[in-house]
């Protein structure tokens, strides 16, 4: 071949193979240098020319092939949280194998619920929620664990007294942080009996229990009918919880029903009853702390509750048939308050105050209030001073529930 007719070849086929390259539709390729960095040419199956990921992913434009939904069980979402045979589905407790997989899959949320999802719990005695002591209670519209809100929950799970401590973190109170007090026989009348203070020997009265509280016994259990006592710490102390069950009553005697002073931290929980007696019912002084929920407070001869200095929340309570009370000549009745002015906290809700003489609710300055019911006291329900306005009629959110 000639010079010239070898250059007019040459020429036409870099002109076809121009032609070629320029003509390719984007997403097709020939070879893996046509396709953008990452992805590589298929030159075999449905997908024969177009660029795919390189690491096996759905080729470009192939709708002919499906990638796989899931390869294990933590690629598939919340709802549907189990892979099986490369697809996601719901969770089935009936189904062998599934718990484990939602185990495996995400150790807070070990079971299959109820809608399919692996969730946290689904136990209707909570026996599910035994990691975080301040979440013990299964709540079954989430299927999540939470803290306890009342008794009947930590007794259906089964924790010592059934107390619940929704005043503090939420837990239920073990055995091993709580006193139990009843008077009735066998009762340890010292800290010396063997088992004093347990379920099974309970001690006699709460001054027992209060004198013998520790770091980690604070919640005390009082039953039935029980002598007054008094709290007079040496230095600052943290809450002790006081709760009644079994038609408990503390009956003061020649001294309150409840004394404590500064340093004290009392929380009193109902069903519990203090009085009749025939000093004051309840008495705090400043420097103390006091707190009440559920209380009733009937018949002491002395008045209810006298709270001096003290930093008070008074809430859901009954203060009735207490007084006349005598403060250097200031009669009082159901509640007298006062040198308040600056403690926190300073509170008082949904309180029946009722048949007290000769005063329901009696203050040295303002405080604060609400839902607070008054009527029938000898005198005068709430006086002026308090700067409270009663609430009426008592209902759901007027006066004690």
């Amino acid at each position: 071949m000639d010079a010239r007719l070898r250059l007019a070849v040459l020429t036409l086929l870099g002109l076809t193979a121009g032609c070629t390259e320029n003509k390719l539709r984007a997403g097709h390729c020939e070879r893996d240098t046509d396709c953008p960095p990452g992805r590589s040419c298929v030159l075999e199956g449905a997908a024969t020319f177009t660029c795919a990921a390189s690491d096996g992913g759905l080729p470009d434009g192939d709708v002919s092939e499906a990638a796989p939904e899931c390869t294990a069980s933590s690629q598939c979402p919340v709802e549907k949280p189990i892979c099986d045979a490369q697809t996601c589905r719901a969770c089935d407790s009936t189904q062998f194998g599934d718990g484990a997989a939602c185990a495996s899959r995400d150790s807070a949320r070990p079971l299959c619920g109820p809608t399919g999802a692996c969730v946290e719990c689904v136990s209707t005695t909570s026996a599910d929620c035994n990691g975080n002591p301040a979440k013990p209670i299964c709540d079954l519209a989430s299927n999540t664990c939470v803290e306890c809100t009342a008794d009947d929950q930590c007794a259906a799970k089964g924790v010592g007294a059934g107390i619940c401590m929704s005043h503090q973190d939420g837990r239920c109170a073990s055995d091993s942080e709580t006193i139990y007090v009843e008077n009735k026989t066998g009762c340890a009348s010292s800290a010396l009996t063997p088992m004093a203070g347990s379920a099974g020997t309970p001690f006699c009265g709460p001054q027992l229990a209060i004198d013998g509280v520790t770091s980690t016994r604070r919640t005390v259990v009082i039953s039935g009918t029980v002598a007054g006592f008094q709290w007079a710490p040496a230095g600052a102390q943290t809450q002790i919880s006081m709760v009644g069950r079994n038609a408990a009553v503390i009956a003061g005697g020649t001294q309150p029903g409840v004394a404590i002073a500064s340093g004290a931290d009392l929380y009193l929980r109902g069903p519990l009853t203090i009085g009749p007696g025939p000093e004051v019912g309840i008495s705090a002084t400043a420097g103390a702390v006091l707190g009440i929920t559920g209380l009733v407070v009937d018949g002491n001869k002395k008045g209810g509750i006298l709270i001096d200095g003290a930093a008070f929340e008074l809430r859901e309570s009954t203060i009735v048939g207490n007084g006349p009370g005598d403060i250097i000549g200031l009669p009082w009745g159901g509640v007298r308050i006062q040198n308040a002015a600056s403690v926190v906290p300073a509170t008082l809700d949904r309180l029946t105050l009722q048949n007290n003489n000769p005063v329901g609710l009696s203050c040295s300055g303002t405080v604060t209030g609400s839902g607070v019911f008054a009527t029938d006291n000898t005198s005068v329900d709430i006086a002026t001073t308090c700067g409270i306005t009663p609430c009426s009629p008592a209902g759901s959110i007027c006066g004690a529930p």
